[in-house]
């Protein structure tokens, strides 16, 4: 295998060999499992970054009180 054809399998091996969530059927308890898990992992990146945002307002509104 020469350079090229390397660099061209490691940019679409993705493309290649898709998940084992792909060939599966849709009602599959593993394509439910990780639709849940990409949900939870969903949520938990949402509640993170609210609760930053959420910080950063409360010293906001603190700050100018103070003023």
């Amino acid at each position: 295998m020469n350079r090229t054809q390397y660099i061209l399998f490691v940019i679409f091996f993705n493309i290649l060999i898709p998940c084992a969530v792909c060939y599966g059927a849709t009602d599959d308890p593993m394509a439910n499992g990780m639709n849940n898990a990409v949900l939870f992992l969903l949520g938990v990146i949402s509640f993170i970054l609210l609760s930053i945002v959420g910080s950063i307002i409360h010293f906001y509104k603190r700050s100018k009180s103070l003023n």
